[in-house]
């Protein structure tokens, strides 16, 4: 039996080589939150979790997007990371996740910095 090599997020590195697996290259967003620092700026206290990349989430891609597209739109870019962390979630730090309101809303508003949409253009022709 293999012992576990646990990385500092509290994933297995084994856990993280099945992830990359399932999801590709690029699939998976790691969302880091300084909790806590001391007066000369070192972190003391570091909340990580991990979810995948919306487009990378297979038959579920085109609701997450028209969800996140619909709060987006309405303004409500808080409710968009925080729909976003709820539906992609694979693990880390549970107070990224809701366990802890300041984490979490920091988390939601980190992740959607890394949710992009494609841009065209159309015309009558």
């Amino acid at each position: 039996m293999s012992e576990e090599t646990n990385i500092p997020e509290g994933v297995s590195q084994e856990q993280m080589d099945v992830w990359q697996k399932q999801y590709g290259p690029q699939g998976i967003i790691k969302i880091s939150i300084d909790v806590a620092k001391e007066e000369d700026g070192t972190i003391t206290d570091k909340a990580v979790g991990y979810i995948v990349r919306p487009s990378a989430k297979k038959g579920a891609t085109l609701g997450i997007y028209s969800r996140i597209l619909q709060l987006y739109n309405q303004g409500k870019i808080l409710d968009c990371g925080v729909f976003v962390l709820n539906n992609c979630k694979l693990g880390g730090d549970e107070r990224v996740f809701g366990s802890d309101e300041m984490v979490h809303i920091a988390a939601a508003t980190v992740v959607m910095e890394s949710i992009t949409f494609l841009s065209g253009t159309s015309e009558i022709i």
